[in-house]
């Protein structure tokens, strides 16, 4: 696949993704950046006011004695980390403390923050409390302190050297004190001294702090708008998240992808497919087209491989595979093809009550020898909306009683017999079984249909139980044909447009048959209905066009059936 494909389809689905669950998104979105502003609206203000040191060293020793009285080091960044440590001492915030009423070191250690500016040699002296006076009076009182304990610790060492030095001189005689010995170490105390006057602690203050007009924090726009900025990042995550928990399928082409086969029909999320409309009559045009698109692409799915029977199944019981049967079955009949549908779900059948279909007989009548095929089979008419005196006739062959075996039945020769029979006396063939993965009863018949379709309803089939029935179908061997999506929603970016997009066959009415016209399928005529007939609905009205048109196997002039075309 092209990259260019490939990145669409990602950005499809990511959009998809949060298209689903916009709601969650939407929440985040409005959410975090409503906390963010009334958090900052209820907390306390604080006010932040700074005063700035200027650390530079005159070099009085130099410029006195000719050398540096305290070893200096070359490294500018370490000078600067060590004037940061040396201003944030606690004895710093303890001497501040005592020129302050009610505030104590520690409360000063949390409330003072020093920082160095930059590449400089200025370091800020920054107080946070929520009064803007206070503020300004611990900055400033903060970094005076600072100057006083530096200036107090320069010139004790300086008044050690000055003992050390009167304590030479002490040591000399009154002959030696007034030679040049002597004289040596008066001049050095006496430049002492004057050193000790000149000390500022190589720190001054350049900047007093000023009284703040306006709080530091909180800032309510600014943290709603990073509320807003975090709300997106965290409603993202969120849906993400969340789809990956969720195994649901939610998508046409998350199906294809699990199932590795083709979209053969989107079926649009519709009340009137819940409604027991044996013609399709209630149905949207649309609706109807893609159950007419499913029987295109089933009629032209290979020219050189006919396809007279299908079997229907899911990976779960409700994923519309009986509703899908029955419409698909119709479709082609309407269509002019004689259709025979095959209940073979003898555990939970639903075709007779659902259409109000009563019979006396069924498949495990004729299964059991209780019954002749012909005889168990129905004749519904099918009006169209075209004409309500004549109908086309869908062929029903109901499950009949529940029998204690139903795998068994599903094994038999018998079954066997009874679908080679409809293949020979159909033009297709609609076998609707229970779910593959559930249940076993559908195995058997694999491998004796033309085709297999799934049915896979979105929101409710799992991506687990769908990869589980493609495993299946994979490992027998079966026929698998494609994919049947159910419930697509009409708003989302797929429906009538994407099953069409995906067909196989070309539009309705311009399709030649491969065969031609005229032609016989394998030489049989078609043979007449045995089975008995049931009393047709009252027609119904439609807004759209006649539904019979040109969709499916058409029975030609003669009476006789198209040639298999391969």
């Amino acid at each position: 696949m092209p990259e260019r494909q490939q990145s669409e389809l990602s950005l499809h689905g990511a959009l998809s993704v949060l298209r689903r669950r916009l709601g969650v998104f939407l929440l985040c979105l409005i959410l975090v950046p409503v906390s963010a502003l009334v958090v900052s609206l209820l907390v306390e203000k604080q006010y932040t006011a700074s005063a700035a040191l200027l650390f530079r060293d005159p070099a009085l020793d130099q410029k006195l004695f000719g050398s540096s009285f305290v070893e200096r080091s070359g490294d500018d960044a370490r000078e600067a980390a060590t004037n940061v440590e040396l201003v944030s001492l606690d004895a710093v915030a303890e001497r501040t403390a005592t020129t302050l009423d009610g505030v104590t070191g520690k409360e000063l250690d949390e409330d003072v923050r020093v920082e160095a500016e930059g590449q400089s040699d200025v370091v800020s002296i920054s107080a946070t409390v929520p009064n803007p006076e206070l503020a300004a009076r611990i900055a400033n009182s903060f970094a005076a302190e600072y100057v006083a304990f530096r200036r107090e610790a320069d010139r004790s060492k300086i008044r050690e050297a000055q003992r050390l030095v009167r304590a030479d001189l002490g040591n000399l005689s009154a002959g030696e004190r007034r030679e040049r010995a002597g004289q040596g170490l008066r001049e050095r105390l006496e430049q002492l001294g004057v050193l000790a006057s000149l000390q500022t602690g190589n720190a001054e203050l350049v900047e007093k702090a000023e009284v703040p007009d306006s709080p530091s924090s909180p800032q309510p726009v600014e943290n709603a708008a990073l509320g807003l900025v975090f709300g997106a990042v965290l409603g993202l995550g969120l849906v993400f998240f969340l789809d990956r928990l969720d195994r649901r399928l939610r998508d046409p082409r998350e199906v294809e992808d699990t199932f590795q086969r083709p979209t053969l029909a989107v079926i649009p999320e519709s009340s009137g497919l819940r409604n027991p409309d044996r013609a399709l009559l209630s149905l949207h045009e649309g609706e109807r087209e893609a159950f007419r698109m499913l029987r295109a692409n089933l009629r032209y799915f290979s020219v050189s491989r006919d396809i007279r029977s299908v079997l229907i199944t899911s990976s779960s019981s409700g994923d519309g595979k009986s509703t899908v049967s029955w419409h698909l079955a119709a479709a082609a009949a309407t269509a002019g093809s004689r259709v025979l549908i095959v209940e073979a779900d003898l555990r939970h059948p639903t075709l007779g009550e659902r259409y109000g279909l009563g019979s006396r007989w069924g498949l495990t009548s004729v299964l059991t020898g209780e019954v002749d095929f012909g005889a168990a089979v129905q004749v519904v008419p099918l009006h169209t909306a075209a004409s309500a005196a004549s109908s086309h006739q869908l062929h029903v062959l109901l499950a009949g009683a529940l029998p204690p075996n139903p795998t068994d039945l599903m094994e038999s020769k018998q079954m066997t017999d009874v679908l080679r029979a409809a293949e020979a006396d159909y033009d297709f063939v609609v076998i609707d079984t229970p779910p593959t993965v559930i249940v076993s009863d559908a195995i058997p018949l694999l491998r004796l249909v033309g085709g297999v379709i799934a049915v896979s309803r979105l929101g409710k089939t799992t991506r687990d139980s769908a990869l589980q029935l493609r495993h299946q179908l994979e490992h027998l061997e079966a026929p698998m044909l494609g994919v049947v999506v159910n419930s697509v929603d009409r708003g989302g970016s797929y429906g009538y447009g994407y099953g069409y997009g995906y067909g196989y066959a070309p539009a309705s009415g311009s399709a030649p048959s491969p065969t031609g016209s005229g032609g016989q399928r394998g030489g049989l005529p078609r043979k007449e209905s045995t089975g008995q007939s049931v009393e047709a609905d009252p027609p119904q009205q439609a807004t759209s066009t006649n539904f019979a048109t040109s969709v499916g196997v058409n029975e030609t002039a003669g009476g006789h059936r198209p040639d298999r075309g391969g």
